[in-house]
């Protein structure tokens, strides 16, 4: 499981080898450190977190990385497992324009600083490799980022950070934004509230997503999704990189039935010799 994906053709050559793959209902990610905490973060500046998203040219990272088997979402939450509330002609607000990008850190009161960025080691598939591509890609924009790649979350969530790498969860209610954008960033939600928390709702997300809940007709909770996005995004306190992709490798006489979530179950229904 998990091959790297430079390793998969030389693996499907192979006599008697099945490559199989599986998406995920999840989006690995990276969060800003919004907070005063360090009290010098130059993160709490919005400019230079939106200059630093328009600096990542993450379609051309994914298809290095990953070549056609999985995608960049372009706008944050607007996801095609999100059934009807799914917009493919959606504007991305935030696209890839070093120009742009420079413009905006120029605007924010970033002098140089070093920030650091904590990365779990090996734990998602190609993002260490994704890290630097993407410090390389801030450096070209004059943003002086450091991949600090530790080994467990523990250490991850040990201050000080001005970045954590992090993920996003798709599944809890098929067709609905209603875990990604609201219980997983809401004001009951670790980022918001853990003591490694990175952003503090603002009143007009936390006004939207109030009327998120309790609307019960679609057209309701559609027009609320899209005032709970644009908070969201007002603040952009994170970055979503692609929807994950799990492979694995297999005797062509096994019959192997891949799961979405990177679990090599090898028992009942899964496998059969």
């Amino acid at each position: 499981a998990n091959i790297p994906t430079d390793q998969e053709a030389q693996l499907a050559r192979y006599d008697n080898v099945t490559l199989a793959r599986a998406l995920a209902g999840n989006y690995p990610a990276f969060a800003f450190n919004t907070r005063p905490d360090p009290e010098d973060n130059p993160l709490v500046d919005v400019n230079l977190r939106k200059g630093m998203v328009q600096a990542i040219d993450m379609d051309s990272i994914v298809q290095a990385l990953f070549g056609d088997t999985t995608f960049h979402p372009a706008v944050p939450f607007n996801f095609p497992e999100y059934g009807k509330f799914y917009d493919p002609d959606m504007k991305n607000p935030l696209p890839y324009d070093p120009a742009a990008a420079r413009a905006l850190i120029e605007k924010s009161r970033y002098k140089g600083e070093t920030l650091r960025w904590h990365i779990t080691r090996s734990f998602y598939p190609n993002y260490e490799a994704a890290a630097e591509i993407m410090v390389e890609m801030w450096r070209q924009v004059g943003v002086n980022v450091q991949a600090v790649i530790l080994d467990n979350f523990q250490l991850v969530y040990t201050r000080p950070y001005h970045m954590m790498n992090m993920s996003m969860s798709t599944d809890f209610i098929p067709g609905d934004p209603y875990q990604p954008l609201w219980l997983d960033w809401g004001p009951t939600s670790s980022r918001a509230t853990a003591h490694w928390k990175t952003w503090d709702p603002t009143p007009e997300y936390l006004a939207a997503g109030k009327v998120f809940e309790e609307a019960t007709d679609f057209e309701s909770r559609r027009a609320a999704y899209l005032k709970l996005l644009q908070a969201w995004q007002d603040v952009t306190p994170g970055y979503y990189l692609w929807k994950s992709v799990y492979n694995w490798a297999h005797r062509s006489d096994i019959e192997f039935v891949p799961r979405p979530d990177g679990e090599m179950r090898m028992f009942g229904d899964y496998m059969a010799l």
